[in-house]
């Protein structure tokens, strides 16, 4: 009756090393599914200098990128760290392999001396965190009006 009891407990054993053998290689084929079907974002540059631009211009810069993941880029949203600065990105997903872009544009008026602003994308791709630095010289002058001595207004 031992030697019964025995081998049924043998059984039991093997049995169940069989089933956490068998989960485990179920975990992991699954895990391993999941992180290779990944959307990936890989920009050109992440930081942008516009050197020194005089204070009313247009400060604009394209940060492109390409998908180079296995599922597609949904960009959910877009930061920037001040109403300064303005940025546009595609409402549709990027499919593996193609570029997208982030367009960022930075409002010079009234501004005067260095800045560094930060752009953050956030997707299913994680976040990724995009940085232009610009020098405004000076404020902005006011219009010209146009030059009247030229004219003769009477003839």
């Amino acid at each position: 009756m031992v030697q019964h009891s025995a081998r049924f407990l043998y059984l039991t054993n093997e049995n169940y090393l069989y089933n956490v053998k068998a989960f485990l290689v179920s975990l992991f084929v699954l895990i391993t599914a999941q992180v290779s079907a990944q959307a990936v974002m890989t920009f050109d540059t992440t930081r942008y200098d516009f050197g020194t631009v005089k204070a009313g211009d247009k400060a604009e810069y394209t940060f492109q990128f390409t998908n180079t993941g296995t599922s597609d880029i949904i960009i959910k949203e877009v930061k920037t760290t001040c109403f300064c600065t303005a940025s546009k990105w595609p409402a549709k997903a990027i499919k593996p392999g193609e570029r997208g872009s982030i367009f960022v544009e930075f409002d010079t008026k009234d501004k005067n001396g260095p800045y560094a602003k930060g752009v953050n994308v956030y997707s299913n791709a994680g976040e990724s965190n995009l940085i232009i630095f610009i020098e405004v010289d000076g404020v902005e002058e006011p219009p010209q009006e146009p030059d009247d001595s030229d004219h003769d207004h009477d003839h």
